[in-house]
């Protein structure tokens, strides 16, 4: 992929062809790109935990390499970000 920034329809177009799995590995590298920003967010405004969102992309990652998901543990995270 060569892309020029901020050409969304094209991305788009190029995801739509991945498989799911592949889906989800260009959506935890986007969100291992994005951790810093928030664990500085979480340090400046005393808020947050950096910790919950490492931990789930480890397990995502752990997952994409043939762990069994636990539906436990994703509800965890999700009830976490959600705040539900």
């Amino acid at each position: 992929m060569n892309h020029q920034f901020f050409e969304f329809d094209t991305l788009a177009q190029e995801l739509e062809g991945l498989s799911p799995i592949h889906r989800v590995a260009f959506a935890a590298a986007c969100c291992e790109r994005m951790l810093p920003n928030y664990n500085t967010f979480c340090r400046q405004v005393d808020w947050g935990d950096p910790s919950v969102p490492r931990k789930a992309l480890d397990e995502v990652w752990q997952i994409l390499q043939g762990k069994p998901a636990s539906a436990v543990r994703v509800e965890q995270f999700r009830t976490y970000a959600t705040g539900t």
